[in-house]
């Protein structure tokens, strides 16, 4: 697979790949509207999002190997973090699942950043989107 962006490929790899980690902006924008987490914009708009001084809001992005596992219920007891799933999807490319979740993540800043670590630790791709953490 080749992304072009004015003419000129800026990112290539097998499908799974780019939709797992894409890299140019163009990529990332298009992956997030094929997975429906483009929305945060419109959600934040029509109030439906807040971010409230100890909450962030969270893109993450499962690889086939940590698809079926219960991360969130996990980090949610185990760091003391409340993790509300706003939007949340699974797609099948090449044979392989790849989800995508927009969580709200709230409780201790400290703890919540153990927990994005965590997150990472077990192969999931984090971006805080908003940060209302001070």
């Amino acid at each position: 697979m080749a992304v072009m962006e004015n003419g000129k490929v800026v990112e290539e790899g097998n499908v799974y790949e780019v939709f797992a980690d894409p890299q140019a902006g163009s990529t990332r924008r298009f992956v997030g509207a094929s997975f429906g987490l483009s929305n945060v914009g419109r959600l934040q708009e029509s109030g439906f999002i807040t971010v409230a001084p100890d909450t962030r809001l969270i893109r993450l992005t499962y690889g086939r190997e940590s698809v079926g596992e219960a991360l969130i219920s996990e980090v949610s007891r185990i760091f003391n973090v409340n993790m509300s799933i706003i939007l949340a999807n699974v797609e099948i490319l090449q044979d392989m699942p790849l989800g995508g979740l927009l969580i709200q993540a709230s409780g201790d800043p400290l703890a919540v950043d153990q927990a994005i670590r965590y997150l990472e630790e077990r192969n999931v791709k984090v971006e805080v989107i908003l940060n209302g953490v001070a």
